[in-house]
């Protein structure tokens, strides 16, 4: 957040001493205590007096043109130093910075790397329908196969030198400017081993390799070629690759024909002719008279576009396959991504394994940049967690709700503040339920709201779909909202309540500004009202931002106070700041000691991991790590105190 204002009085304002980011004073003692492992491992650091020589990468192709391709840096450095570094060590993080140990000599402006191309485009003619959608144009399928060299220009500018000493410094409890970069070094270290070594292990969506219409009909979760959704199709199909059946070839999904396989005509080019009479034919046609081969699944559906946008080029969908090892980068439906997370999971057990396993053939302690500077990893690293007790909820009973595995159960319980529902309607779009189906429904819903204390009036009508679901889902609901206009007064738009049914999914959306339940402590005066105090949010900080955020941002919003305050003259005491970061894009997780099945407690589950001096960054600051996940090896939440003005402020991150 940076200050806009113009005011004389705020920019002439003195500059504030620098802040330091809080260090911890003892760990906090509520909860039951519980010992955890964690993928962190500790480095130990035994030469000191080190010092790293800091180079800038610039590659550049034959032409002087940039490289903009990921993963060609770490093939180009790599041969380079074969050619021209050969005794010498160093890290490379694969983009622009490369440190050594010690200070190059004889360093060149420029350095000229030839490697090999692995692969490239190679052009064969096709008899697939190309250009113009014709069978006689001059498209072209995509082969592999070794091609000449590339030549690269790779330009290394010396930044300065970074002292490993920093780190030592931070160890023992003082401020150095220079943390930040020798950590990032000792990191870049560690990962160009394992980059080297291991394979990425993410998940994503791969698609199924086989008949492009059964993909269709599994995207659309239909089972009736009939109902497709052809812009749905279009969208899910568009450059995936697929491999024709009678001609073995693959092409590239460009986008679908407008028309179908009868309709859809194409320029023919005459044997016979001077080679400027072309004949328009049907996809249909063309492939009974040229191929011998009679459509039938497919022959009332759009073809595939395989060609460009000026020369199409169409297959019929039932000669076309999916070809195997494709990701599906196109957005996810829920369903999608529940089977996604669904088969990504990992138990305990598991996880643990690929670890162990993968700590083992990094095998840090053969790295000769490792060695030198006496940097060693520990093959396993426990700490102590605690368990905090989750907040306790009131209902509207007056009764205390205790979360039991990390849940709250409000069977049998009214909310706190109920509000009726006087108007509304039902709205059925399957043909799964009938008419007394939905009756039974409505009874049931007015009957389990009179149990939780919500009077729920009769509905004002029921409407049922007109027999046409073959429509898109948009026209249906049009169709539907001009029967429902025609039928409800006017008075009628927006509704309090909106039932939706279906035969797997029936849920009941209240919009009523009702309240449920709150926190029992929330009539203690020890978490102050919202309207009482003022939010800033941040966007993503990393955490190299944080003494960014303290000595800039933070310094220049207090100076705003003292400027409001002078202008005003207010004789209160300046507001106290608490700077709390919460980052989830870290790869932390916890395991329970000597329980290989089992999750970390499903209640508060707190550990200090910085302040047992491991993880990014090794310095020893107000952390911690909140679990409250009960999924498998869920990823912590890791919290970051920077200038903490609050007691308990474990405890009130929860309860919030």
């Amino acid at each position: 957040m940076e200050s806009s204002s113009s005011k004389d009085g705020l920019n002439k304002s003195p500059i504030l001493q620098r802040l330091t980011i809080s260090r911890p004073h003892g760990s906090g003692t509520k909860g039951n205590q519980i010992r955890l492992h964690t993928n962190h491992f500790k480095v130990s650091v035994h030469s000191t007096d080190v010092i790293f020589y800091h180079y800038n990468v610039n590659l550049k192709y034959e032409d002087d043109k940039p490289v903009q391709s990921k993963g060609v840096g770490r093939t180009v450095i790599d041969k380079l130093q074969d050619i021209y570094l050969a005794n010498v060590n160093f890290a490379y993080d694969g983009e622009k910075n490369l440190f050594t140990m010690c200070a190059l000599q004889n360093v060149k402006d420029e350095f000229i790397v030839v490697v090999e191309d692995g692969s490239s485009a190679k052009t064969t003619r096709s008899r697939i329908p190309g250009g113009n959608g014709s069978p006689e144009g001059s498209d072209t399928k995509r082969m592999k196969r070794p091609m000449p060299c590339k030549t690269y220009k790779v330009e290394l500018k010396s930044v300065g030198k970074i002292p490993l000493s920093a780190i030592d410094k931070v160890m023992r409890g003082q401020e150095s400017d220079d943390c930040q970069e020798a950590l990032q070094v000792l990191e870049i270290i560690l990962r160009q081993k394992s980059a080297k070594q291991l394979n990425d292990v993410s998940t994503t969506m791969i698609v199924e390799p086989g008949p492009v219409i059964n993909f269709i009909l599994s995207n659309q979760y239909i089972k009736d070629p009939c109902r497709i959704d052809w812009g749905k199709a279009k969208r899910a199909l568009r450059n995936l690759r697929i491999k024709t059946t009678h001609t073995n070839s693959e092409f590239k999904i460009s986008s679908l024909s407008e028309k179908s396989c009868y309709e859809q005509k194409l320029p023919l080019k005459q044997r016979n002719g001077n080679g400027s009479d072309f004949v328009e034919i049907t996809v249909y046609d063309y492939y009974l008279k040229h191929w011998e081969i009679r459509l039938q699944d497919s022959a009332n559906f759009p073809c595939l576009d395989v060609g460009k946008p000026k020369r199409p080029t169409y297959l019929p969908i039932e000669l076309c396959h999916l070809v195997s090892l494709q990701r599906y980068t196109k957005a996810l439906t829920a369903l999608q991504r529940s089977s996604l997370v669904q088969s990504s999971r990992k138990n305990p057990r598991e996880r643990k394994s690929d670890l162990s396993g993968a700590l083992q053939r990094s095998n840090y302690s053969s790295d000769d940049m490792l060695k030198k500077y006496g940097i060693s990893i520990a093959s396993e690293f426990a700490l102590d967690g605690r368990v905090l007790q989750a907040p306790k909820l009131k209902a509207g009973d007056g009764q205390d709700l205790i979360a039991r595995d990390g849940r709250w159960n409000f069977m049998n319980r009214k909310p706190i503040e109920a509000k009726g529902v006087d108007t509304w309607a039902v709205v059925n779009f399957t043909t799964k339920w009938n008419l007394r189906d939905l009756q039974d429904l409505v009874r049931r819903l007015i009957n389990c709201g009179g149990n939780k204390g919500i009077i729920i009036s009769p509905p004002q009508s029921i409407f049922e779909e007109r027999l046409q679901r073959n429509a898109s889902a948009a026209s249906r609901v049009d169709d539907m909202l001009e029967q429902i206009g025609k039928k409800i007064e006017r008075s009628f738009v927006n509704p309090q309540l909106s039932c939706c049914v279906f035969f797997q999914i029936r849920t009941v959306t209240f919009m009523l500004g009702g309240l449920n339940s709150f926190l029992e402590i929330e009539r203690n005066q020890a978490i102050p009202s919202v309207e009482g105090s003022n939010h800033y949010l941040w966007d993503g900080v990393s955490e190299g931002q944080f003494n960014q955020v303290l000595n800039i941002e933070l310094a220049q919003i207090i100076e705003a106070c003292k400027f409001i305050k002078k202008n005003k003259n207010d004789n209160t005491c300046l507001p106290k700041f608490t700077v709390i970061v919460a980052q989830k894009n870290h790869h932390t997780r916890l395991f329970r000691d000597g329980n290989d099945t089992a999750n970390v407690p499903a209640e508060q589950c707190l550990t200090p991991i910085t302040n047992q001096r491991v993880s990014g960054g090794l310095e020893e600051r107000q952390d911690f790590r909140r679990c409250l996940d009960r999924q498998l090896t869920p990823r912590p939440i890791m919290i970051s105190l920077l200038e903490p003005q609050s007691p308990c402020l474990q405890c009130k991150t929860g309860e919030l």
